[in-house]
């Protein structure tokens, strides 16, 4: 498995992603300021003697910048440099996505984050944790964001292992919220206790697709 640092640049202060003059068309400077990203990637990596590899991309219309980058190597003890086009896991990046796509619905007055999470959920959900004493009328949408839900993490050594060794196999998210259920009882009442648990954002994906009426993905 390939294990290199994943980072994702939103913007850079070195060029600014604004057009501070609406009326003037931005000029493509891509080419010029490609030193200027490699070396900041290249200062990072050099910081950061431990990691493996770093990709980067910076989107940036209005500049008519759309830049990727990378350095270091491609997977641990080899010697292949890493390309700015290869594959990467995204893995928990996602989260930061998937908490994006609740806030703006929340912003599009279609839920509240200070909502409890029954009225978002299926009812094959609710009843799977339900048995397993969770309370989902006591559990908001913002326990879930924060990782204060007291929901148990499925994603276990022996979770990780398994998966190791059966590449091929494909989780479907009722299968891990199975798997979280069968783990173990509720960690705590939600608001007091803080567990990091993919589980949690798993619950929010499906309350993107029960709100949007999209798969989540789509709807993101």
């Amino acid at each position: 498995m390939k294990k290199f640092l994943f980072l994702l640049v939103a913007t850079l202060s070195l060029v600014g992603c604004q057009n501070t003059d609406s009326d003037q068309q931005s000029p493509s400077i891509d080419q010029n300021v490609s030193p200027d990203f490699q070396s900041v990637l290249d200062s990072v990596f050099q910081k950061f003697p431990e990691s493996v590899g770093i990709l980067a991309h910076v989107e940036c219309p209005d500049k008519g910048i759309s830049w990727s980058g990378g350095a270091g190597v491609s997977e641990k003890d080899h010697s292949e440099p890493i390309h700015p086009d290869q594959p990467a896991l995204i893995a928990s990046s996602i989260k930061t996505y998937v908490a994006a796509a609740v806030l703006r619905l929340q912003e599009d007055g279609l839920l509240d984050i200070s909502d409890s999470i029954s009225g978002y959920l299926s009812q094959e959900t609710k009843e799977l944790f339900t048995s397993d004493g969770y309370d989902f009328d006591q559990i908001e949408v913002k326990h879930l964001l924060s990782h204060t839900s007291g929901i148990l993490d499925y994603a276990n050594q022996e979770y990780i292992e398994w998966v190791d060794q059966n590449q091929q196999h494909r989780w479907t998210r009722n299968e891990q919220l199975q798997r979280t259920v069968d783990l173990g009882d509720p960690l705590g009442p939600p608001g007091h206790t803080f567990s990091y648990a993919d589980a949690n954002y798993l619950l929010c994906t499906e309350i993107i697709e029960q709100v949007s009426g999209k798969p989540f993905y789509t709807a993101m």
